[in-house]
């Protein structure tokens, strides 16, 4: 058994025992779902679904059963994709930038302002540095470097 089936049965239970429609949702083939829910009755050796012919009617007992216990492991699931997507969006990134003291102190706090705002779990770490300084830091593991020259703003990045 695996969490593929699992949310093969689920999902067909709840398009109302409609193969297709559930494929639909789930992305993928009619022939894969019946496949999956094959595979799953067979594994458990028991019929999950009360039928006519070759449609679904509803779920048997034990398969009333199974799906509650199906749901249940599904959101569990879903809460361990949720518990790891958090943990990697409290990660902090770090950025550093080697600049000069103007740029730092005049032109870019606002800029750091909106930066901080958009990407909170990146750190950004300024090293003041002169020009011909910020090329040098740059090849050391630098990330950016930003220095004036007359009235344009270069921004090198590696």
């Amino acid at each position: 058994m695996n969490i593929n089936q699992l949310k093969s049965f689920v999902e067909v239970v709840r398009s109302d025992f409609n193969i297709t429609n559930a494929a639909e949702k789930l992305y993928t083939s009619q022939p894969t779902v019946s496949k999956q829910l094959k595979i799953l009755e067979d594994e458990l050796n028991v019929s999950l679904f009360n039928r006519k012919n070759n449609n679904l009617l509803s779920l048997s007992p034990i398969g009333e059963e199974v799906h509650r216990v199906a749901c249940d492991i599904l959101a569990q699931f879903d809460k361990i994709k949720s518990l790891v997507s958090n943990e990697d969006s409290t990660i902090k990134q770090n950025l550093r930038i080697a600049t000069t003291h103007t740029q730092i102190r005049y032109k870019l706090p606002k800029v750091i302002e909106r930066f901080n705002a958009r990407y909170p779990n990146i750190s950004l770490h300024f090293h003041q540095a002169r020009r011909h300084n910020s090329l040098k830091w740059l090849r050391t593991g630098m990330w950016i470097s930003l220095s004036q020259q007359s009235h344009c703003t270069c921004m090198t990045i590696y």
